[in-house]
């Protein structure tokens, strides 16, 4: 592991769909993904890129009709 670089892996206890074993979330260079520690099953997970934009108001005040 490189120095100064910290990673967390994410552990789902019996979460295999093949065999009930215990999975761990992890990313590398292709993405996240979900792995079987038992027996090797691999999930290509999809990466969740929400972008809010910013809610703005327009308020006329010229207009007395509130």
């Amino acid at each position: 592991m490189w120095k100064g670089v910290k990673q967390m892996v994410t552990w789902r206890l019996k979460d295999c769909p093949r065999c009930g074993g215990d999975t761990y979330i992890d990313k590398d260079v292709d993405g996240w993904y979900q792995q079987c520690l038992m027996c090797g099953y691999r999930l290509e997970l999809k990466e969740l890129n929400v972008v809010r934009k910013p809610i703005t108001a327009v308020i006329d005040f010229e207009d007395e009709t509130y």
